[in-house]
């Protein structure tokens, strides 16, 4: 059976593969939500909690799987910069019900200390967010199958910009944006948190 790439956006009851994804769509949010929510059992509830709702960054409707005789190997979040812009206000707007009212005031100043560590994109970029592989296809070309995918999934909508967002010492994920030919634009960094990320960018408005 060939590999094929799809939008659970496009599926019956795509909730049936949170058990799935929720792993790596955690690990990719790490080590920001860590830090948000407190800790990483706080953290994987609220990705959890996220996944399952719609207007979400993380909703698994904004997700594509890659299928492999019947069984996902890993996927990718992605967005419109003008989804994501409404998406991200949602979620912030949801923490005053998901978080525990004990931790919510630290929460919120945690998020007010860290507002600007992401870059927006702009109304005309395609956002590719977080990607996962699952750990026995990983160092097969799975990642990098899955992420020309979804720039092409990008191209076919219209968009000709591209945008992420890199931890800085996740290098991997830093190669594999930089062999699509992405160029790193900006370092943002939140001192109260002791973190630094990269905004990284692609246009193809030329080709």
């Amino acid at each position: 059976m060939a590999d094929v790439y799809q939008s659970l956006a496009e599926v019956e009851n795509p909730e049936q593969y949170i058990q799935h994804a929720a792993p790596w769509v955690y690990l990719a949010n790490k080590p920001y939500l860590d830090w948000l929510f407190g800790g990483e059992d706080e953290a994987k509830r609220i990705v959890d909690i996220w996944m399952r709702r719609d207007s979400s960054e993380l909703s698994i409707r904004n997700i594509s799987l890659l299928f492999r005789d019947g069984k996902p190997l890993g996927g990718l979040v992605a967005l419109t910069g003008e989804n994501l812009a409404r998406s991200r206000k949602a979620d912030m707007l949801a923490i005053m019900k998901d978080v525990d009212p004990p931790e919510r005031d630290a929460v919120l100043k945690r998020l007010k200390a860290c507002g600007n560590l992401f870059v927006y994109p702009g109304r005309d970029e395609y956002y590719l967010a977080k990607m996962g592989v699952v750990r026995e296809a990983r160092g097969t070309g799975v990642a990098k199958f899955i992420f020309g995918s979804s720039i092409e999934v990008g191209a076919k909508l219209g968009y000709r910009k591209f945008r992420g967002d890199v931890h800085v010492d996740n290098l991997a994920a830093l190669r594999l944006y930089q062999s699509f030919g992405f160029e790193i634009v900006q370092e943002t960094s939140c001192p109260e948190a002791g973190l630094s990320y990269v905004s990284v960018f692609l246009d193809r408005s030329g080709n």
